[in-house]
Protein backbone atom coordinates (compact mmCIF):
# COMPACT_ATOMS: atom_id res chain seq x y z
CA UNK A 1 0.00 0.00 0.00
CA UNK A 2 2.58 2.35 0.75
CA UNK A 3 4.48 1.41 -2.31
CA UNK A 4 2.13 2.00 -3.82
CA UNK A 5 1.25 5.39 -3.70
CA UNK A 6 4.81 6.33 -3.65
CA UNK A 7 4.78 5.43 -7.05
CA UNK A 8 1.43 6.68 -8.33
CA UNK A 9 1.26 9.99 -6.72
CA UNK A 10 3.69 11.44 -9.26
CA UNK A 11 1.78 10.26 -12.66
CA UNK A 12 -1.01 11.88 -11.86
CA UNK A 13 0.77 15.55 -11.91
CA UNK A 14 2.51 15.05 -15.39
CA UNK A 15 3.89 12.09 -16.90
CA UNK A 16 6.77 9.32 -16.15
CA UNK A 17 8.85 6.89 -17.82
CA UNK A 18 8.05 3.69 -17.03
CA UNK A 19 12.05 2.80 -16.48
CA UNK A 20 11.47 5.54 -14.03
CA UNK A 21 8.19 4.15 -12.25
CA UNK A 22 9.79 0.80 -12.10
CA UNK A 23 13.22 2.13 -10.46
CA UNK A 24 10.66 3.86 -7.37
CA UNK A 25 9.02 0.80 -6.80
CA UNK A 26 12.38 -1.63 -7.06
CA UNK A 27 13.73 0.59 -4.50
CA UNK A 28 10.74 0.40 -1.68
CA UNK A 29 10.35 -2.99 -2.06
CA UNK A 30 13.28 -3.27 -1.75
CA UNK A 31 13.92 -1.66 1.54
CA UNK A 32 10.70 -3.53 3.10
CA UNK A 33 12.49 -6.67 2.14
CA UNK A 34 15.02 -5.48 4.25
CA UNK A 35 13.00 -4.11 7.00
CA UNK A 36 11.53 -7.71 6.96
CA UNK A 37 14.77 -9.69 6.84
CA UNK A 38 15.76 -7.73 10.22
CA UNK A 39 12.77 -7.97 12.41
CA UNK A 40 13.77 -11.89 13.68
CA UNK A 41 17.23 -10.75 14.60
CA UNK A 42 15.55 -7.83 16.37
CA UNK A 43 13.41 -9.83 18.28
CA UNK A 44 16.46 -12.64 19.17
CA UNK A 45 18.31 -9.87 20.63
CA UNK A 46 15.16 -7.98 22.70
CA UNK A 47 14.57 -11.94 24.02
CA UNK A 48 18.24 -12.55 24.80
CA UNK A 49 18.49 -8.75 26.72
CA UNK A 50 14.65 -9.54 28.29
CA UNK A 51 16.07 -13.28 29.59
CA UNK A 52 19.63 -11.65 30.63
CA UNK A 53 17.55 -9.00 32.53
CA UNK A 54 15.58 -11.41 33.97
CA UNK A 55 18.16 -14.13 35.39
CA UNK A 56 20.83 -10.86 36.84
CA UNK A 57 17.36 -9.74 38.66
CA UNK A 58 16.85 -13.30 40.00
CA UNK A 59 17.27 -13.37 44.12
CA UNK A 60 19.63 -15.86 45.44
CA UNK A 61 18.07 -18.62 46.10
CA UNK A 62 18.00 -19.56 50.36
CA UNK A 63 20.16 -22.29 51.59
CA UNK A 64 18.67 -25.43 52.44
CA UNK A 65 17.51 -26.24 55.98
CA UNK A 66 20.26 -27.19 58.00
CA UNK A 67 19.18 -30.83 60.17
CA UNK A 68 19.94 -30.53 63.63
CA UNK A 69 22.22 -32.67 65.19
CA UNK A 70 20.99 -36.11 65.55
CA UNK A 71 20.75 -36.61 69.90
CA UNK A 72 22.61 -38.71 71.86
CA UNK A 73 19.28 -40.23 72.81
CA UNK A 74 15.42 -40.47 72.37
CA UNK A 75 14.16 -39.47 75.51
CA UNK A 76 10.77 -41.27 76.76
CA UNK A 77 9.71 -39.59 79.97
CA UNK A 78 6.74 -40.27 82.21
CA UNK A 79 5.73 -40.41 85.78
CA UNK A 80 5.36 -43.63 87.36
CA UNK A 81 3.21 -44.83 90.87
CA UNK A 82 5.83 -46.26 92.94
CA UNK A 83 4.15 -45.30 96.59
CA UNK A 84 0.74 -44.24 96.93
CA UNK A 85 -2.88 -46.50 95.78
CA UNK A 86 -1.38 -47.41 92.42
CA UNK A 87 2.09 -48.56 93.59
CA UNK A 88 1.87 -52.33 92.80
CA UNK A 89 0.15 -51.64 88.96
CA UNK A 90 3.12 -48.74 88.75
CA UNK A 91 5.86 -51.37 89.71
CA UNK A 92 4.32 -53.71 87.18
CA UNK A 93 4.25 -50.92 84.11
CA UNK A 94 7.93 -50.36 85.24
CA UNK A 95 9.34 -53.11 84.92
CA UNK A 96 7.82 -53.76 81.38
CA UNK A 97 9.02 -50.46 80.52
CA UNK A 98 12.34 -51.17 81.44
CA UNK A 99 12.51 -54.53 80.02
CA UNK A 100 11.30 -52.84 76.56
CA UNK A 101 13.93 -50.18 76.84
CA UNK A 102 16.75 -52.68 77.26
CA UNK A 103 15.07 -54.73 74.23
CA UNK A 104 14.97 -52.36 71.75
CA UNK A 105 18.53 -50.91 72.68
CA UNK A 106 20.10 -54.10 72.34
CA UNK A 107 19.08 -53.20 68.74
CA UNK A 108 20.80 -50.69 68.84
CA UNK A 109 17.79 -48.52 69.68
CA UNK A 110 15.09 -46.89 66.97
CA UNK A 111 15.89 -46.04 63.54
CA UNK A 112 15.34 -42.54 62.40
CA UNK A 113 15.17 -41.78 58.90
CA UNK A 114 15.77 -37.87 59.20
CA UNK A 115 19.18 -38.67 60.60
CA UNK A 116 19.56 -42.21 58.70
CA UNK A 117 20.80 -44.17 61.83
CA UNK A 118 19.67 -45.81 64.67
CA UNK A 119 19.24 -44.15 68.22
CA UNK A 120 19.54 -45.70 71.91
CA UNK A 121 16.08 -44.91 74.10
CA UNK A 122 17.08 -43.33 77.33
CA UNK A 123 14.19 -43.49 80.04
CA UNK A 124 13.10 -40.56 82.02
CA UNK A 125 11.17 -40.54 84.91
CA UNK A 126 9.91 -39.97 88.59
CA UNK A 127 7.42 -41.01 91.81
CA UNK A 128 4.40 -39.75 91.05
CA UNK A 129 2.87 -41.04 94.49
CA UNK A 130 -0.15 -41.74 92.96
CA UNK A 131 -0.71 -38.17 93.39
CA UNK A 132 -2.09 -36.01 90.71
CA UNK A 133 -1.17 -32.45 91.49
CA UNK A 134 2.61 -33.96 91.91
CA UNK A 135 1.84 -36.14 88.41
CA UNK A 136 0.98 -32.49 87.15
CA UNK A 137 4.57 -31.26 88.00
CA UNK A 138 6.48 -33.73 86.81
CA UNK A 139 5.22 -33.57 83.23
CA UNK A 140 5.84 -30.19 83.65
CA UNK A 141 9.33 -30.44 84.12
CA UNK A 142 9.65 -33.50 81.79
CA UNK A 143 8.53 -30.85 79.01
CA UNK A 144 10.38 -27.87 79.98
CA UNK A 145 13.61 -28.80 82.08
CA UNK A 146 14.02 -32.67 80.75
CA UNK A 147 12.55 -31.65 76.62
CA UNK A 148 11.52 -35.27 76.55
CA UNK A 149 10.90 -36.52 72.58
CA UNK A 150 7.97 -38.73 73.26
CA UNK A 151 6.02 -39.59 76.71
CA UNK A 152 4.24 -42.55 78.58
CA UNK A 153 1.54 -41.19 80.21
CA UNK A 154 0.57 -42.37 83.70
CA UNK A 155 -0.77 -45.78 84.82
CA UNK A 156 -4.25 -44.48 86.40
CA UNK A 157 -7.23 -42.43 84.30
CA UNK A 158 -6.93 -39.62 87.46
CA UNK A 159 -3.57 -38.87 86.93
CA UNK A 160 -3.72 -39.23 82.97
CA UNK A 161 -6.98 -36.27 83.36
CA UNK A 162 -4.21 -34.28 84.70
CA UNK A 163 -1.01 -34.54 82.84
CA UNK A 164 -3.10 -34.57 79.15
CA UNK A 165 -3.39 -30.80 78.81
CA UNK A 166 0.32 -30.35 79.93
CA UNK A 167 1.57 -31.96 77.02
CA UNK A 168 -0.96 -30.85 74.93
CA UNK A 169 0.73 -27.34 75.69
CA UNK A 170 4.03 -28.25 74.86
CA UNK A 171 2.78 -30.54 71.70
CA UNK A 172 4.29 -33.77 72.99
CA UNK A 173 3.04 -36.58 71.96
CA UNK A 174 1.27 -39.11 74.73
CA UNK A 175 0.48 -42.95 75.08
CA UNK A 176 -2.09 -44.24 76.83
CA UNK A 177 -1.58 -47.42 78.32
CA UNK A 178 -3.48 -47.70 82.04
CA UNK A 179 -6.59 -45.44 81.09
CA UNK A 180 -9.49 -47.27 79.48
CA UNK A 181 -11.97 -44.23 80.41
CA UNK A 182 -13.12 -42.39 77.25
CA UNK A 183 -13.66 -38.91 79.17
CA UNK A 184 -10.83 -37.10 78.38
CA UNK A 185 -11.41 -38.26 74.54
CA UNK A 186 -14.17 -35.94 72.75
CA UNK A 187 -12.13 -32.50 74.08
CA UNK A 188 -9.56 -31.38 71.37
CA UNK A 189 -6.12 -33.38 72.51
CA UNK A 190 -4.36 -33.79 69.38
CA UNK A 191 -1.33 -35.32 71.10
CA UNK A 192 -3.13 -38.21 73.33
CA UNK A 193 -2.88 -41.37 71.59
CA UNK A 194 -4.67 -44.39 73.38
CA UNK A 195 -3.17 -48.11 73.27
CA UNK A 196 -5.25 -50.23 75.25
CA UNK A 197 -9.20 -50.55 74.66
CA UNK A 198 -11.17 -48.21 75.94
CA UNK A 199 -13.86 -49.00 78.98
CA UNK A 200 -16.89 -49.10 76.98
CA UNK A 201 -15.99 -52.62 75.86
CA UNK A 202 -14.89 -54.15 79.24
CA UNK A 203 -18.29 -55.26 80.23
CA UNK A 204 -20.31 -54.79 77.10
CA UNK A 205 -17.51 -57.11 75.47
CA UNK A 206 -19.31 -59.92 78.53
CA UNK A 207 -23.11 -58.82 77.50
CA UNK A 208 -21.99 -59.59 73.72
CA UNK A 209 -20.67 -63.05 75.00
CA UNK A 210 -23.57 -63.85 76.34
CA UNK A 211 -25.72 -62.75 73.44
CA UNK A 212 -23.18 -64.54 70.57
CA UNK A 213 -21.41 -67.32 72.33
CA UNK A 214 -22.84 -71.09 71.32
CA UNK A 215 -21.63 -72.09 74.73
CA UNK A 216 -24.89 -70.16 75.81
CA UNK A 217 -27.96 -71.67 75.22
CA UNK A 218 -30.61 -70.11 77.24
CA UNK A 219 -29.68 -66.49 76.59
CA UNK A 220 -30.05 -64.13 79.81
CA UNK A 221 -33.00 -61.80 80.52
CA UNK A 222 -32.22 -60.22 83.39
CA UNK A 223 -29.55 -58.18 84.16
CA UNK A 224 -28.22 -56.25 87.28
CA UNK A 225 -25.81 -53.83 88.17
CA UNK A 226 -23.83 -53.13 90.94
CA UNK A 227 -20.71 -51.07 90.68
CA UNK A 228 -17.83 -48.81 92.60
CA UNK A 229 -18.74 -44.93 92.22
CA UNK A 230 -15.47 -44.08 90.27
CA UNK A 231 -15.20 -42.69 86.78
CA UNK A 232 -13.65 -46.29 85.34
CA UNK A 233 -16.47 -48.77 86.38
CA UNK A 234 -19.36 -46.00 86.07
CA UNK A 235 -18.16 -45.75 82.69
CA UNK A 236 -18.08 -49.52 81.74
CA UNK A 237 -21.41 -50.05 83.85
CA UNK A 238 -23.22 -47.10 81.43
CA UNK A 239 -21.92 -48.99 77.93
CA UNK A 240 -22.48 -52.27 79.17
CA UNK A 241 -26.52 -51.08 79.93
CA UNK A 242 -26.92 -49.71 76.84
CA UNK A 243 -25.51 -53.01 75.36
CA UNK A 244 -27.60 -55.15 77.44
CA UNK A 245 -30.63 -53.48 76.28
CA UNK A 246 -29.91 -53.49 72.44
CA UNK A 247 -29.71 -57.05 73.11
CA UNK A 248 -33.15 -57.63 74.57
CA UNK A 249 -32.12 -57.83 77.98
CA UNK A 250 -33.61 -55.99 80.73
CA UNK A 251 -32.01 -54.51 83.52
CA UNK A 252 -33.68 -54.85 86.87
CA UNK A 253 -31.02 -52.62 89.09
CA UNK A 254 -28.40 -50.42 87.98
CA UNK A 255 -26.58 -48.96 91.17
CA UNK A 256 -23.20 -47.42 92.90
CA UNK A 257 -21.56 -48.00 95.70
CA UNK A 258 -19.20 -46.43 97.56
CA UNK A 259 -15.47 -47.80 96.18
CA UNK A 260 -14.47 -47.54 100.22
CA UNK A 261 -17.04 -49.10 102.10
CA UNK A 262 -16.86 -52.47 104.37
CA UNK A 263 -20.33 -53.45 104.04
CA UNK A 264 -21.90 -53.94 100.47
CA UNK A 265 -25.23 -56.19 102.08
CA UNK A 266 -27.38 -53.44 101.51
CA UNK A 267 -27.09 -53.42 97.74
CA UNK A 268 -26.66 -57.41 97.41
CA UNK A 269 -29.98 -57.75 99.44
CA UNK A 270 -31.45 -55.58 96.76
CA UNK A 271 -30.23 -58.17 94.17
CA UNK A 272 -31.10 -61.38 95.90
CA UNK A 273 -34.61 -60.14 96.29
CA UNK A 274 -34.75 -58.70 92.18
CA UNK A 275 -32.87 -62.58 91.27
CA UNK A 276 -31.38 -61.03 87.76
CA UNK A 277 -29.82 -63.54 86.09
CA UNK A 278 -26.34 -61.87 85.67
CA UNK A 279 -24.71 -59.90 87.87
CA UNK A 280 -22.30 -57.14 86.50
CA UNK A 281 -19.82 -54.30 87.80
CA UNK A 282 -16.88 -54.39 90.95
CA UNK A 283 -14.53 -51.85 90.25
CA UNK A 284 -11.53 -52.42 92.43
CA UNK A 285 -10.00 -56.02 94.05
CA UNK A 286 -10.68 -54.97 97.37
CA UNK A 287 -14.48 -54.17 96.65
CA UNK A 288 -14.54 -57.22 94.47
CA UNK A 289 -13.63 -59.56 97.15
CA UNK A 290 -15.76 -58.22 99.48
CA UNK A 291 -18.99 -58.77 97.08
CA UNK A 292 -17.89 -62.17 96.36
CA UNK A 293 -17.74 -62.94 100.12
CA UNK A 294 -20.80 -61.79 101.36
CA UNK A 295 -22.81 -62.83 98.32
CA UNK A 296 -21.61 -66.68 99.67
CA UNK A 297 -22.99 -65.03 102.90
CA UNK A 298 -26.33 -64.07 101.83
CA UNK A 299 -26.73 -66.94 99.30
CA UNK A 300 -27.01 -64.83 96.55
CA UNK A 301 -27.03 -67.11 93.58
CA UNK A 302 -26.99 -65.76 89.31
CA UNK A 303 -26.20 -67.38 87.15
CA UNK A 304 -23.11 -65.81 85.86
CA UNK A 305 -21.40 -63.13 87.87
CA UNK A 306 -19.13 -60.69 86.05
CA UNK A 307 -16.54 -58.66 87.73
CA UNK A 308 -14.17 -55.37 86.93
CA UNK A 309 -10.07 -55.80 87.23
CA UNK A 310 -10.00 -58.13 90.05
CA UNK A 311 -10.72 -61.46 88.00
CA UNK A 312 -7.53 -61.62 85.83
CA UNK A 313 -5.56 -60.72 88.53
CA UNK A 314 -3.78 -63.70 90.93
CA UNK A 315 -4.74 -62.12 94.11
CA UNK A 316 -8.20 -62.94 93.09
CA UNK A 317 -7.71 -66.54 93.31
CA UNK A 318 -5.85 -66.17 96.64
CA UNK A 319 -8.10 -64.63 98.51
CA UNK A 320 -11.12 -66.78 97.57
CA UNK A 321 -10.45 -69.89 96.80
CA UNK A 322 -12.96 -71.90 95.33
CA UNK A 323 -15.28 -69.09 95.92
CA UNK A 324 -13.43 -67.65 92.77
CA UNK A 325 -14.73 -70.75 90.37
CA UNK A 326 -16.90 -69.46 87.31
CA UNK A 327 -16.69 -66.12 88.01
CA UNK A 328 -15.67 -63.91 84.48
CA UNK A 329 -14.44 -60.79 84.12
CA UNK A 330 -12.46 -58.94 81.20
CA UNK A 331 -8.78 -57.86 80.87
CA UNK A 332 -6.54 -56.61 78.25
CA UNK A 333 -4.51 -59.40 77.62
CA UNK A 334 -4.30 -62.86 78.98
CA UNK A 335 -1.06 -65.19 78.84
CA UNK A 336 -2.79 -67.37 76.54
CA UNK A 337 -4.02 -64.97 73.96
CA UNK A 338 -2.20 -66.09 70.99
CA UNK A 339 -1.82 -62.98 68.76
CA UNK A 340 0.25 -63.28 65.54
CA UNK A 341 2.70 -59.82 65.65
CA UNK A 342 3.29 -58.54 63.36
CA UNK A 343 5.89 -56.13 65.29
CA UNK A 344 7.42 -56.99 68.12
CA UNK A 345 8.46 -60.24 70.08
CA UNK A 346 5.95 -62.76 70.50
CA UNK A 347 3.66 -62.98 73.63
CA UNK A 348 6.74 -66.21 74.51
CA UNK A 349 9.49 -64.39 74.44
CA UNK A 350 7.66 -61.41 76.26
CA UNK A 351 6.26 -64.09 79.30
CA UNK A 352 9.92 -65.76 79.40
CA UNK A 353 11.44 -62.77 79.49
CA UNK A 354 9.38 -61.39 82.50
CA UNK A 355 9.68 -64.47 84.09
CA UNK A 356 13.57 -64.74 83.78
CA UNK A 357 14.22 -60.95 84.64
CA UNK A 358 11.43 -60.54 88.01
CA UNK A 359 10.22 -64.07 88.71
CA UNK A 360 6.62 -63.58 88.01
CA UNK A 361 4.36 -64.44 85.28
CA UNK A 362 3.22 -60.99 83.63
CA UNK A 363 -0.17 -59.45 84.28
CA UNK A 364 -1.87 -57.41 81.36
CA UNK A 365 -0.35 -54.57 83.32
CA UNK A 366 2.72 -55.55 82.44
CA UNK A 367 1.40 -56.43 78.95
CA UNK A 368 -0.33 -52.90 77.70
CA UNK A 369 2.72 -51.06 79.11
CA UNK A 370 5.40 -52.97 76.72
CA UNK A 371 2.71 -53.02 73.93
CA UNK A 372 2.51 -49.07 73.86
CA UNK A 373 6.09 -48.88 74.28
CA UNK A 374 5.66 -50.59 70.85
CA UNK A 375 3.60 -48.46 69.36
CA UNK A 376 5.17 -45.12 70.49
CA UNK A 377 9.15 -47.04 68.48
CA UNK A 378 6.92 -48.23 65.71
CA UNK A 379 5.01 -44.45 65.30
CA UNK A 380 9.03 -42.75 65.54
CA UNK A 381 10.05 -45.51 62.53
CA UNK A 382 7.19 -44.26 60.56
CA UNK A 383 7.28 -40.58 60.96
CA UNK A 384 11.23 -40.75 60.29
CA UNK A 385 11.66 -38.24 62.54
CA UNK A 386 11.38 -37.04 66.41
CA UNK A 387 9.08 -34.08 65.24
CA UNK A 388 5.57 -34.44 67.63
CA UNK A 389 3.40 -33.59 64.79
CA UNK A 390 4.54 -36.03 62.73
CA UNK A 391 4.81 -38.77 64.99
CA UNK A 392 1.16 -38.15 65.98
CA UNK A 393 0.41 -38.24 62.30
CA UNK A 394 2.28 -41.59 62.20
CA UNK A 395 -0.14 -43.08 64.86
CA UNK A 396 -2.84 -41.84 62.71
CA UNK A 397 -1.83 -44.28 59.94
CA UNK A 398 -0.86 -47.44 62.01
CA UNK A 399 -2.84 -50.20 61.83
CA UNK A 400 -0.66 -53.71 62.67
CA UNK A 401 -0.70 -56.16 65.48
CA UNK A 402 1.54 -56.41 68.22
CA UNK A 403 1.58 -59.91 71.10
CA UNK A 404 -1.20 -57.33 73.17
CA UNK A 405 -3.51 -57.55 70.29
CA UNK A 406 -5.04 -55.09 67.28
CA UNK A 407 -3.72 -51.55 67.35
CA UNK A 408 -6.06 -48.26 65.32
CA UNK A 409 -6.98 -45.45 66.57
CA UNK A 410 -9.50 -42.93 65.69
CA UNK A 411 -7.25 -40.28 63.48
CA UNK A 412 -9.53 -37.27 65.10
CA UNK A 413 -9.86 -38.42 68.79
CA UNK A 414 -6.78 -40.90 69.28
CA UNK A 415 -9.37 -43.24 70.96
CA UNK A 416 -8.77 -46.70 70.27
CA UNK A 417 -10.90 -48.56 67.39
CA UNK A 418 -9.46 -52.00 66.77
CA UNK A 419 -7.72 -53.50 70.08
CA UNK A 420 -10.47 -56.04 72.10
CA UNK A 421 -10.50 -57.42 75.85
CA UNK A 422 -10.35 -60.67 76.60
CA UNK A 423 -13.13 -62.28 78.79
CA UNK A 424 -11.64 -65.03 81.20
CA UNK A 425 -13.07 -66.99 83.29
CA UNK A 426 -11.88 -68.80 86.51
CA UNK A 427 -12.21 -72.18 85.72
CA UNK A 428 -10.59 -76.08 87.12
CA UNK A 429 -8.19 -77.31 84.87
CA UNK A 430 -6.80 -80.16 86.60
CA UNK A 431 -7.48 -79.98 90.22
CA UNK A 432 -6.10 -76.65 89.91
CA UNK A 433 -7.95 -73.15 89.80
CA UNK A 434 -6.75 -71.13 86.87
CA UNK A 435 -7.60 -68.16 84.69
CA UNK A 436 -9.15 -69.40 80.74
CA UNK A 437 -9.87 -67.32 77.87
CA UNK A 438 -13.72 -67.80 76.86
CA UNK A 439 -13.86 -65.21 74.27
CA UNK A 440 -13.54 -63.89 71.42
CA UNK A 441 -13.46 -67.23 69.79
CA UNK A 442 -10.48 -66.31 67.79
CA UNK A 443 -8.68 -66.64 71.16
CA UNK A 444 -10.92 -68.28 73.59
CA UNK A 445 -8.71 -71.49 75.61
CA UNK A 446 -12.02 -73.37 76.76
CA UNK A 447 -15.47 -72.87 76.74
CA UNK A 448 -17.54 -70.86 78.68
CA UNK A 449 -19.42 -72.56 81.70
CA UNK A 450 -23.34 -71.24 81.96
CA UNK A 451 -25.08 -71.34 83.92
CA UNK A 452 -22.47 -71.74 87.02
CA UNK A 453 -22.87 -74.26 89.01
CA UNK A 454 -24.78 -73.56 92.30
Amino acid sequence: MVAYAAAELPSKCFPLPKCFKAAVVGYWLSMLDRRLRLWPMALLLLATMVTAGCVGQAPTPAPPPTLEPAPEYIKVGFSISLSGSYARKGECSLQAIELWADWVNSQGGIYIREYGRKIPVKLVYYDDESNREAAARIYERLCVEDRVHVALCPCSSLLTYAVAPILEKYRVTGFVYSTASTRMFPRVLKYIVQVVSPSSRYLADIIRMLAESPDVREKPETVAFVFADAEFPRSCAEAAKEAAESHGMRVVLFEEYSRESADLTPVLSKVKALSPDVLLGGGYLPDALLMVRQMKELDVHVKLVGLLVAPPMPDFIEGLGRDALYIVGPTQWECGAAYSPEFGPTAEWFIEEVKRRYGIEPSYHHAEAFAACLILQKAIEEAGSLDSDRIREACSRLELTTFFGKFKIDPETGLQVAHSVVVIQIQEVDGELKRVIVWPPEVAQAKLIYPMPP
